[in-house]
């Protein structure tokens, strides 16, 4: 079988943008962002997600998930209420910070 068989066996990648994870502080930050964004569909700020259904969109793990979610509710782009049993983070996006902060940030106003 080819390389190229086998990889697209492997399902959908996960990709992120790396100036974006720059912005960001991380490459797993850049990756809740975008799971998340892919979530919302452009739609709701509010979303419900278990640590299983995070882990699965980005391979992160609940540590990770954990340490990515801190560092951008510091930023003031998310503001989880964490539930548990199974664990879930219900987060509230600020999508319009975050696109002006980056969008500054792209224009060397960092």
């Amino acid at each position: 079988m080819s390389i190229t068989k086998s990889i697209t066996n492997l399902g959908r990648p996960v990709a992120y943008y790396p100036e974006l994870a720059r912005f960001l502080g991380g490459v797993n930050e850049a990756l809740i962002v975008g799971a998340f964004l892919h979530w919302s569909g452009g739609g709701p700020d509010k979303i419900q997600k278990s640590c299983d259904e995070i882990e699965i969109m980005t391979e992160l793990s609940y540590k990770q998930q954990h340490f990515a979610l801190m560092n951008l509710a510091e930023k003031g782009y998310v503001k989880i209420i964490k539930k548990s049993n199974p664990v879930h983070y219900c987060c509230c996006w600020y999508w319009d910070k975050l696109m002006n902060d980056f969008n500054d940030y792209m224009k060397g106003e960092k």
